[in-house]
């Protein structure tokens, strides 16, 4: 048998320009090399290339670019271009080797395509809430299907021939499941553009998209609910109309929920993820704010206004903290997860100090030492530089082990809440950045049960 030391590795670089690439996906046919390509630097998150490379050629072309804003396709549909975090699907491909099917965050949704390598036409496939594939084989599709109010559930289709694939129909592999008392409940998707001017007039008319989970009419006797704004991490990143386990737990509770796509979300175009860097701690604190005062106002029969609460985690953690200094007789608790609360002390401590630089509004240079500017515009932007002004209970959920936003930016920030009076706690746990470990998951959801009841509780007396 062959020794695995003497196996010598033979590579070459076989696509152009120095670029981010990932996911190579070799059609069945042998003759083609799909795979996404995105520009180096800048945040991570971004629109990406869908790009072809014939073998053995090596002829390399752009099937899918970037799209700035929008992009009508086939049947009148808007795309807004190809945002992945796992990049294309293992099996890819349809067995013609000319089409391939994606997913790709659209607004508040998870969209599904057909895309004819050709000629470039783009199909988007019928869908209800979040549509994600998960494997191609021949032509039959496995699709992870939820949405906020109903559970995942795995779908199975063939995708017709070509110029046919929006009539594809998915069929049921696993049972609906229903939640008691919960999956009744409505949920609502809707958009609005923020009144207030972006520093780049570019920017003004991107939209921010709001997802609402709870009650949208109140029956006869009912008390009016709080609400829970939950904004999302990354920034560059999204909530989706897909199932939420937390977001459920939290309705069944009695709470609403509405999260928010602030401009700096992915699946806007790519005008909608530069619009952010350089603008944190502002428009994306005014953009979630404004949000809340939306959704209070679109279903103010159902909602409390008098107890609205915040959740988030790391950039998420980042805004209610900032949220919480802001407006600090407006939100009456808050629970951050990880959160981000001084920029300026994260690129010596964090395994992604570009980071701290990209969203601060600087180009980062691996071997620049940032000079005392730059660290003063990055503390500026910070939470911790508004510590003063909070004054809403805020309660900490922090991974030990976190290399992304290290344990120290919350215990810092806890002991100056506390040397301020600030009514604070903190829970500690042996777990990095997500906290997704089961038995800290549960934790973190049963203590911000009760941080937020007690609190709802004190707000009713």
């Amino acid at each position: 048998m062959q020794n695995i030391n003497d196996i010598v590795l033979c590579a070459a670089v076989i696509s152009e320009g120095c670029s981010n690439v990932r996911t190579p996906r070799v059609s069945p046919d042998g003759k083609k090399i799909a795979f996404l390509r995105s520009k180096v630097g800048g945040p991570h998150a971004k629109c990406s290339q869908l790009c072809l490379l014939s073998w053995p050629s090596k002829q390399e072309r752009i099937v899918v670019d970037v799209v700035e804003r929008e992009k009508r396709i086939h049947d009148d549909h808007l795309f807004f271009g190809i945002y992945t975090f796992s990049g294309l699907p293992r099996r890819c491909w349809l067995k013609d080797s000319e089409r391939l099917v994606i997913s790709t965050v659209s607004h508040s949704d998870i969209v599904s395509c057909v895309i004819h390598t050709t000629d470039g036409t783009i199909v988007e496939m019928p869908h209800v809430g979040s549509h994600a594939v998960t494997d191609v084989f021949d032509d039959y599709l496995l699709v992870n299907f939820s949405t906020l109010a109903h559970p995942n559930q795995i779908l199975l289709g063939c995708v017709p021939s070509k110029g046919q694939e929006d009539c594809i129909k998915m069929n049921q592999v696993t049972p609906t499941r229903e939640i008691p008392n919960v999956s009744s409940l409505e949920y609502s998707v809707w958009e609005f553009v923020n009144d207030t001017p972006h520093p780049n007039p570019k920017y003004s008319d991107i939209s921010i998209s709001l997802l609402y989970y709870g009650p949208v009419s109140n029956t006869k006797g009912a008390s009016k609910r709080p609400l829970i704004c939950w904004p999302h991490g990354g920034p560059h990143s999204s909530s989706i109309n897909s199932y939420s386990m937390a977001a459920t737990f939290f309705v069944a509770l009695g709470y609403s929920v509405v999260f928010v796509n602030y401009r700096g979300s992915i699946g806007f175009g790519q005008d909608g993820v530069d619009s952010l860097p350089g603008n944190c701690g502002l428009t994306d604190v005014d953009d979630v704010h404004k949000a809340t005062l939306n959704c209070l106002k679109r279903f103010s029969e159902v909602l409390d206004e008098s107890k609205v609460f915040l959740v988030g985690g790391s950039h998420g953690g980042f805004l209610v903290t900032h949220l919480a200094a802001q407006y600090p007789d407006f939100y009456k608790a808050v629970a951050a997860r990880n959160a981000v609360t001084d920029i300026s002390a994260m690129p010596a401590v964090s395994d992604i100090p570009d980071w701290s630089f990209v969203e601060s509004g600087f180009t980062y240079e691996h071997d620049k030492i940032p000079d005392g500017a730059t660290l003063s515009r990055m503390l500026e932007i910070s939470p911790i530089s508004r510590i003063d002004s909070i004054k809403a209970p805020i309660l900490l959920l922090v991974g030990k082990n976190d290399a992304r936003v290290p344990p120290s930016q919350s215990l810092y920030f806890h002991r100056l809440l506390l040397a301020r009076g600030v009514e604070t706690k903190l829970h500690l746990y042996d777990d990095c950045h997500p906290l997704r470990k089961v038995e800290v998951e549960a934790d973190c959801l049963i203590h911000i049960a009760l941080w937020l009841g007690k609190h709802w509780t004190e707000a009713t007396e």
